[in-house]
């Protein structure tokens, strides 16, 4: 495609304006365009899951700690729905 269209490559610093420093303006985080980002912002460590309290991974939802709220939600949903006589979108009933 840079072939094609002659766009330049994405570098990693430009990967990092994009996706990163970017999404920092919009979310109102100062600094960020002061540079010296890598000695106030370190890399997630590699143990960070382990790190994590099971509690925590609950919330998040990871592999094998899922607490399944949203097919709780539908269910709520899909009751009050059928209790009100109102048609669910997807459902049978």
């Amino acid at each position: 495609m840079r072939k094609k269209y002659g766009c330049p490559e994405l570098t990693h610093d430009a990967k990092r304006k994009i996706l990163g420093l970017n999404s920092a303006r919009l979310y109102g985080i100062k600094e960020v365009e002061r540079g010296n980002l890598g000695k106030r912002y370190k890399p997630v460590p590699k143990d960070y899951e382990n790190r994590m309290s099971r509690e925590l991974k609950t919330i998040l939802e990871f592999p094998g700690f899922t607490a399944d709220k949203m097919a709780k939600l539908k269910d709520e949903t899909r009751l009050s729905a059928q209790s009100l006589a109102i048609p669910v979108m997807g459902g049978s009933g």
